[in-house]
């Protein structure tokens, strides 16, 4: 016998954490977004990035735990992942990254407003 006897459960889930890895790194992706206003080049250029090391992980994964055979149940399972990834952790991220871009621009305007009760520029 040329593979060894595999474990579906251990295959779907490690499908279905690399899933949860790649949103994980989407929104590392968006945070990077946000410290560059948004750049629609820097949004393409992230998310391709973001796109190829997403398959990066899923290859590798799928190699290492099915032995590289591809079937759609592995697109299924990965997408899954990703999908409640990006609704559950995406949305709990997007917002206390509001709640950190809107408090760092608060403590810039009582700075600016300090600045300028005392004259300075």
């Amino acid at each position: 016998m040329l593979y060894e006897t595999l474990s579906q459960p251990l295959i779907i889930l490690a499908i279905l954490f690399s899933g949860i890895a790649s949103s994980i790194l989407f929104d590392l992706g968006s945070l990077v977004m946000y410290f560059c206003n948004k750049n629609k080049i820097v949004k393409q250029i992230v998310y391709f990035l973001c796109v190829i090391a997403s398959a990066i992980i899923l290859y590798f994964v799928n190699l290492s735990v099915n032995y590289g055979r591809f079937r759609i149940y592995i697109l299924l399972v990965f997408a899954v992942g990703f999908a409640i990834s990006r609704f559950t952790l995406g949305k709990l991220w997007t917002k206390l990254l509001d709640k950190w871009y809107n408090g760092i621009k608060e403590f810039k305007k009582k700075l600016r407003r300090n600045n300028e009760s005392r004259g300075e520029k």
